[in-house]
């Protein structure tokens, strides 16, 4: 599963990192920030264990852990990422499918780094025929979504792509010798 990174960035600063760590650390403050003992490694006699209010983030210097609010509960609570990321979403009251990169999109990127097509794929695809009238039922808009991934109207248009808004999906033929 791929997830958006700049939408788990929005949602990381929702939680506040050091309430988040908080609950369980007693930490100590010093300037504008706290400081725990790192409960993931041994043989910490002083606080290495920073965390910044501003950038609610965390990062102990001893053994170099630390990021997000979602490093600290996979860590502390020896959760998987989806894990860790439903709970932020349970913790703020968002829906964890909105998080989620469409699989539409993970297709769209594939397609982009594939710029170069072989001569063989486009003549095959210019011999072969198929119903037009099947793929005319489908729109050929571009969302604002694929456009800032630099995904092109053209693109679309050689291999056929177009988009079934109602089913949320992408539609494109697919070419058998059967």
């Amino acid at each position: 599963m791929r997830y958006n990174a700049e939408q788990l960035e929005e949602l990381a600063q929702k939680v506040d990192v050091v309430n988040l760590i908080g609950q369980t650390e007693e930490l100590h403050r010093k300037g504008n920030n706290y400081f725990i003992n790192c409960p993931f490694h041994s043989g910490d006699n002083t606080p290495s264990l920073c965390i910044n209010p501003v950038t609610n983030k965390w990062h102990c210097f001893g053994c170099g852990a630390g990021t997000s609010v979602f490093d600290w509960i996979m860590r502390k609570d020896n959760k998987t990422f989806p894990e860790a990321l439903e709970t932020v979403c349970e913790m703020t009251g968002e829906k964890v499918d909105s998080y989620r990169e469409s699989e539409s999109i993970t297709f769209l990127k594939q397609l982009k780094k594939q710029r170069c097509v072989s001569k063989d794929l486009v003549n095959l695809r210019k011999t072969l025929s198929f119903a037009d009238d099947y793929l005319n039922k489908y729109d050929d808009e571009l969302p604002q979504e694929w456009l800032d991934e630099d995904m092109t109207p053209e693109a679309l248009r050689h291999y056929n792509i177009r988009i079934d808004k109602v089913g949320n999906r992408i539609v494109y033929p697919i070419f058998d010798h059967d």
